[in-house]
């Protein structure tokens, strides 16, 4: 879970005023519908390159996407992975 009150992100909000099934978001973002709804719900916790990719494709900011708590909560506690402006390789390097 992300923090103790469990703030859900507004991934599902944005991903409907684009009109796209989970299915379809899923695959633009490079994960399976499954995670992808446990994203929506809270139930999971996506790593900070996959809200990136899921910011980018929504073309909204983290900001916008993700509750304040939440931001803190991956600022204090991931390693935190630079993003990569729109148009660059979505690689991950560990």
């Amino acid at each position: 879970m992300y923090v103790p009150d469990n703030p859900v992100p507004r991934i599902k909000e944005f991903r409907k005023l684009k009109n796209w099934t989970q299915k379809e978001f899923a695959e633009m973002v490079g994960t399976s519908q499954s995670a992808l709804s446990a994203y929506e719900t809270g139930e999971r916790e996506p790593m900070l390159s996959t809200c990136t990719r899921i910011s980018e494709a929504l073309d909204v900011s983290l900001e916008e996407l993700f509750p304040k708590e939440v931001l803190n909560h991956y600022m204090q506690n991931r390693k935190i992975i630079n993003p990569k402006p729109k148009g660059d390789s979505h690689d991950e390097k560990n």
